[in-house]
């Protein structure tokens, strides 16, 4: 997470450097200029982040930090087809069933919620 923050106050910086000539697409890894960049590039960069960090590159791919992200969404109560779109799926079901995943902290605050209903209802019934 401290790396990606660096990476983050490195590329303002760079877009207050640049401009107008800098193209905002709101995206994380881009070209200099903003613009996407491609597969092999966007993989050197990734290595780079993670050979600066304490994890280890073999433990996490590219692709579990999809899973992570699109969970924390849902952690964050994003709702389903802003994620969805987020992700470019095509399909609520392959947001929802294939990368979305429950954690601890949604599993207590569901039984909270329902420990709360049956409280009103054991003290409406009073």
């Amino acid at each position: 997470m401290q790396e990606l923050l660096q990476h983050k106050i490195r590329q303002n910086k760079e877009k207050l450097r640049l401009g107008s000539t800098y193209v905002d697409n709101a995206l994380v890894f881009c070209t200099d200029l903003g613009k996407p960049i491609d597969v092999s590039t966007l993989m050197r960069v990734y290595r780079r982040l993670f050979k600066r960090s304490s994890v280890n590159l073999e433990e996490v791919t590219f692709h579990t930090l999809r899973h992570v992200y699109e969970s924390r969404l849902n952690d964050l109560n994003v709702d389903p087809k802003t994620i969805q779109s987020l992700m470019g799926h095509s399909s609520i079901k392959t947001t929802m069933d294939a990368y979305v995943h429950s954690s601890e902290e949604k599993h207590k605050e569901a039984t909270d919620k329902m420990n709360s209903l049956f409280d009103k209802q054991l003290k409406s019934s009073k």
